[in-house]
């Protein structure tokens, strides 16, 4: 049963770019093998590291407390209820279905070649206006495979974690150059994953993606002295890169005069008055916010109010939509999370651990939540299947790399 939920971990990425009710699917057998497997097997204990702990103590406060008090308790359960499934779906990636280097390998040959396939079919769209699946490019952004311009996003959650991966599958090499040349393989196929994300005209992918590659460089850097000509070449590379397709497409170029434009004019924007909507929801709000699927009610009694001029289903930012929806009760579980796993990933920094493997962790890790990125709403089905998968394999390699370093140390 493992190896066949293994297989379907292995084609979820393919899954989301085909169908979100095929990756919907995927997600609930792979839920319902784990919990039948912990129940025959009493393997109770897969449920109690911290990240999983955090993760059910939230889920019991938004069912049990935020939203019997919600602005409509109905649609607060209808949407916390359900969001057990990816709790569950962490759990089983994290703990069942990639304990080993050897899982490991097949999820990253798998997901390697779906980001293949998919930027290919980007690239055609870019040439030719339609991509090889049949979708047309919209107005200014690609969309490969996809019916809407989340391809940049897709790469950007799929490929780090992957590049992580292969950092970790190559440090069983034994010093020198065969070790030295994966890790050179891996830094092009970042800076082409990056290329491509540029290339996709997404704002906010593209904006996290450069501050990830930068970020994982310099650590790289600062930790692994030895490639500290490697590291500067490839930021000099990316910028390289990044300065071509700014100069060589007016479309680039354009969405990046916008960034500068929204930057400019941030609380004049929608994007800021959704934010400041999200956090004056929560000041009223809280200690159990309005409720899941609450931010739209509460928007349109501020815009009835002539506070704001446009409403959305969400603020368009993890963090405010957690406070607003759900108050302190539920965020602190949620925040928890993160700390724990932001810790996981410190651990691997340390210049006697893994410090490659745990600098593009840190890159994962910045482009899923950092905490002033705009994007889709947090409980939504396929950015959440999407978050989910990129954070799930990126805890199950922390949790290799950990166990691999206390092995060395007995």
């Amino acid at each position: 049963m493992r190896q066949l939920n293994l297989l379907l971990l292995a084609a979820l990425p393919a899954a989301l770019l085909l169908s979100r009710g095929a990756a919907e699917i995927v997600i609930v057998v792979i839920d319902v093998s784990f919990i039948a497997v912990v129940i025959a097997q009493r393997q109770w204990h897969v449920l109690r590291p911290p990240l999983i702990v955090a993760l059910l103590l939230t889920w019991a406060a938004l069912v049990l407390i935020v939203s019997p008090l919600a602005m409509d308790p109905h649609a607060s359960l209808t949407r916390s209820l359900p969001w057990l499934r990816f709790i569950v779906f962490f759990a089983a990636v994290t703990s069942w279905l990639v304990p080993t280097r050897a899982e490991l390998k097949l999820i990253c040959i798998a997901w390697t070649a779906t980001l293949l396939m998919a930027i290919t079919d980007g690239l055609v769209q870019l040439a030719t206006g339609v991509s090889a699946s049949g979708q047309p490019i919209d107005g200014t952004r690609l969309t490969g495979p996809l019916s809407r311009p989340n391809i940049g996003s897709f790469v950007a959650r799929i490929g780090f974690p992957v590049m992580a991966g292969w950092v970790l599958l190559a440090s069983l090499q034994p010093p020198g150059k065969h070790l030295l040349r994966q890790n050179l393989l891996v830094l092009v196929l970042g800076l082409f994953l990056a290329v491509f994300i540029f290339l996709t005209g997404e704002r906010a992918a593209s904006l996290l993606t450069a501050a990830a590659v930068i970020l994982v460089i310099l650590l790289i850097a600062i930790l692994r002295p030895g490639y500290l000509i490697i590291s500067l070449s490839g930021i000099g590379l990316f910028l390289i890169c990044g300065a071509a397709v700014l100069l060589i497409s007016d479309r680039i170029m354009n969405r990046a005069r916008s960034v500068i434009d929204t930057l400019a004019n941030l609380w004049d924007s929608i994007y800021g008055q959704l934010l400041m909507t999200g956090l004056q929801m929560w000041l009223d709000n809280p200690i159990t916010g309005v409720g899941l699927k609450g931010f739209r009610a509460g928007c349109d009694h501020y815009l009835a109010q002539g506070i704001i001029s446009e409403c959305h289903p969400h603020p368009h930012n993890i963090y405010v939509e957690w406070l607003a929806e759900s108050g302190l009760i539920g965020s602190l579980g949620f925040f928890a999370f993160i700390l724990l796993l932001c810790w996981a990933d410190l651990r691997l920094l340390r210049p006697r651990a893994l410090p490659v493997t745990g600098a593009l962790l840190t890159g994962c890790l910045l482009i899923a939540l950092f905490p002033f990125s705009v994007g889709q709403s947090f409980f939504s089905n396929w950015p959440a299947i999407l978050f989910w998968s990129s954070l799930g394999l990126s805890a199950a390699i922390m949790r290799i790399a950990l166990n691999d370093e206390k092995g060395q140390h007995r």
